[in-house]
């Protein structure tokens, strides 16, 4: 129990969840990863075009599993979810740079870009361990 609710249904709201963010076909029918994990505990989906790192914890306002996911042909997405499904999105990489007025313009941007992602890549480096 946690805060007069039960644990299970707690950890399927963020299984159910993570299946409706990441809407991947091979995630249906399949058994909950995060089931019965202590919090600090980090481990990995890896789906056909996508890959996907994790880590569960616990805070004051309850049960939550934090992800990367990294898919082939779309965005990444750095995510939080929390036991009664609130969805926080984490800084995540940016997977597109736009292109300014001029080359001068142009390069800042793109200087900007790669040092955010840069320090962005740290940060989950950190959280997750390795990232492929």
């Amino acid at each position: 129990m946690w805060n007069g609710v039960n644990y299970n249904k707690l950890e399927a709201m963020i299984w159910e969840t993570f299946q409706k963010m990441v809407r991947h076909k091979d995630l249906q029918n399949r058994d909950d990863p995060f089931a019965g994990l202590p919090a600090g505990s980090t481990g990995k989906i890896e789906l056909q075009s996508c890959f996907i790192v994790y880590r569960l914890g616990e805070n004051a306002r309850g049960r939550y599993l934090d992800f990367y996911s990294d898919f082939k042909f779309s965005v990444c997405m750095h995510t939080r979810i929390f036991n009664d499904g609130t969805v926080i999105n984490l800084a995540a990489p940016m997977t597109f740079v736009r292109v300014g007025k001029d080359i001068e313009e142009s390069k800042k941007i793109k200087d900007a870009y790669f040092r955010r992602n840069k320090s962005i890549g740290k940060l989950l480096k950190k959280k997750f361990g390795q990232l492929s």
